[in-house]
């Protein structure tokens, strides 16, 4: 509806506002007219005043208008365009708020039945024909194709899953512990690189596991008839090993660790046989834990002193370039990120030795310290200057609204009071805006 068509509506003594609105893309309309001075001569409608002006609301979406309420002049009582009444406006935005939320609920589903719960919600909002009722269409319709190129990925895995299943079945009560153990382990390695099979994943998991633990059990059955005596033993070295593989992570006194390595090879000469399948294999692993930590107590005192002379290089260059950048008086993007590189590069470098370490710090610190402290100088400086010249602009701004306004007085020309006001109002937002920009500098140059 066309406020212009309303009975008593006269543009001159009119007043139209416009306020953005980026939930629904388009603009809220207020219109304000028919208003009358006590002899009944048509004026300018004020809000809050009884002077028998009338309201017409409702939004603007590219150059169409729709109605949500109206208040006729000289009438009390309101007329609504929709049927939400007087919080049309809030409800189209709540409406549009629950599209663009069920749209990223829809981008992470997984089953067809939380989505078709998804859609039925979409399905059910009022669609209210503006630009973001179609943007969500269009990113609800592309989420159905995800979905769907996404399930179909997902059945895929599925079938795949079922086949490792049904090798699993097939192997279970095998009696060949070792060959079948590393079968287990090479469907283990297929199934990981599997990925999601959808709702039925938990389920094909669970069948999995089960063959698995059902050969494993078998397994160990059969074993826990062996001698008790390869039990104990075998108990007994797995016990040293994990002794040997936590003592070898005690790098921090190497002359200690190397004294409790000793009474652990001790202890292992004295345990007997835990039998011939298992003897080498926990030989094995129970020496390359201990001839791991004499590798690395040898390699770190290498390493070390080899790290400590190149972090003690690249510090000097490091040192050197941020006196050259300081010494430039350049505070540019360029240099500013080069310095803050510089940081990162130094944290790379590690540690550069007791001796060298604090010394090599504070005079690479005394260089940074130089650039940063001269480029927030500056930076205040230009801070300042731009605080300065928009302080002067607010007087300017205010002279030419008075003047615009003197000119709205003089003119009975209606088009041309029209435009009066609209300059009027985009000086004043203009005003605003300066304000805002001041006092956030100000924040900044007390900070």
């Amino acid at each position: 509806m066309d406020w212009k068509t309303l009975e008593g509506f006269d543009e001159k003594f009119a007043k139209v506002s416009y306020k953005t609105h980026k939930t629904f893309d388009g603009k809220v309309v207020e219109v304000l007219y028919g208003a009358k001075d006590d002899q009944g001569n048509a004026v300018l409608p004020k809000e809050g005043v009884n002077d028998g002006h009338g309201r017409w609301f409702g939004i603007e979406v590219n150059g169409e208008y729709r109605m949500f309420s109206l208040q006729k002049a000289g009438s009390t009582e309101v007329e609504y365009g929709t049927s939400h009444q007087a919080t049309a406006l809030e409800d189209m935005e709540n409406d549009l708020r629950k599209k663009q939320e069920l749209c990223r609920q829809a981008e992470n589903v997984v089953s067809v039945e939380e989505f078709e719960e998804i859609r039925k919600q979409y399905d059910a909002i009022e669609d209210w024909k503006t630009p973001k009722d179609a943007e969500y269409a269009v990113w609800f319709g592309k989420t159905l194709e995800k979905f769907k190129e996404r399930s179909a990925h997902q059945e895929q895995n599925a079938q795949e899953k079922k086949k490792l299943v049904e090798k699993a079945a097939s192997i279970a009560d095998s009696s060949s512990w070792k060959e079948t153990q590393q079968a287990f382990r090479d469907l283990q390695d297929e199934w990981d690189m599997l990925g999601n099979a959808g709702v039925e994943d938990d389920e094909l998991w669970k069948q999995f596991k089960g063959y698995r633990n059902q050969f494993n059990d078998k397994r160990r059955n059969y074993f826990d008839n062996l001698t008790q005596v390869h039990t104990e033993n075998e108990a007994k070295k797995l016990e040293l090993i994990n002794q040997v593989k936590e003592t070898a992570k005690q790098t921090d006194n190497f002359r200690a660790t190397s004294e409790k390595m000793n009474a652990l090879m001790d202890a292992w000469k004295a345990v007997g046989s835990a039998g011939r399948e298992k003897d080498d294999e926990l030989w094995n692993a129970f020496n390359d834990a201990r001839q791991g930590f004499y590798d690395q107590r040898n390699a770190f005192f290498t390493e070390r002193d080899e790290k400590q002379k190149e972090s003690i290089r690249i510090k000097k260059e490091l040192i050197e370039e941020a006196k050259t950048i300081s010494s430039k008086k350049e505070y540019g993007q360029e240099n500013t990120n080069r310095m803050k590189q510089l940081d990162k590069e130094w944290r790379a470098a590690g540690y550069s030795g007791n001796s060298k370490n604090d010394a090599l710090w504070d005079e690479f610190n005394s260089a940074k310290e130089v650039f940063w402290n001269a480029k927030r100088e500056e930076s205040q400086a230009r801070l300042k200057q731009t605080y300065e010249f928009k302080k002067s602009q607010l007087p300017v701004i205010r002279e030419e609204i008075n003047s615009l306004q003197e000119m709205e007085y003089e003119t009975s020309d209606f088009e041309k009071i029209r435009s009066i006001q609209r300059q009027v109002e985009d000086k004043k937002a203009f005003i605003e805006k300066l304000k805002s920009d001041i006092e956030d500098i100000e924040k900044k140059l007390n900070a």
